[in-house]
């Protein structure tokens, strides 16, 4: 892998971040329309609506366990990416990958908190993600 494969490889760590916050959001609308459906199934006997309504929650049910299947994966892409920083050898190199792309800190902000020059970082950064194990 290049460099820029490899910063691409690194940004999936705040996009699956990213996507698992919609993905819980729209978990969170499933999970309430199922229980309006299922509050309207405990109002009374099973009729041609309740049988309609039955099979909406089932089908919510799969949609439900789609999204966590997804948020799974997107833990595993994290996990993936914090594994391969920890195995950088240099620790301030590991900490510059770290607030770039865990935490997704601009440069003048990992330079601040380092502290050390603005240069020096990105040359660190560069350096440590042509090192980088993948």
């Amino acid at each position: 892998m290049d460099y820029a494969e490899k910063i691409l490889w690194l940004r999936r760590y705040r996009d699956s971040r990213r996507t698992q916050q919609e993905l819980e959001a729209e978990l969170k609308d499933q999970q309430e329309h199922i229980c309006q459906v299922t509050h309207l199934l405990e109002r009374g006997p099973a009729n041609r609506e309740d049988m309609q309504s039955q099979r909406a929650i089932e089908k919510l049910w799969e949609i439900q366990k789609h999204l966590v299947e997804r948020i799974e994966q997107g833990i595993a892409i994290r996990r993936e990416v914090e594994t391969r920083i920890d195995q950088v050898e240099d620790p301030l190199d590991q900490e510059i990958l770290r607030r770039r792309y865990l935490l997704g800190q601009q440069w003048k902000q990992i330079a601040k908190e380092i502290p050390m020059d603005y240069r020096n970082i990105t040359k660190r950064h560069r350096r440590a993600v042509e090192r980088l194990p993948l």
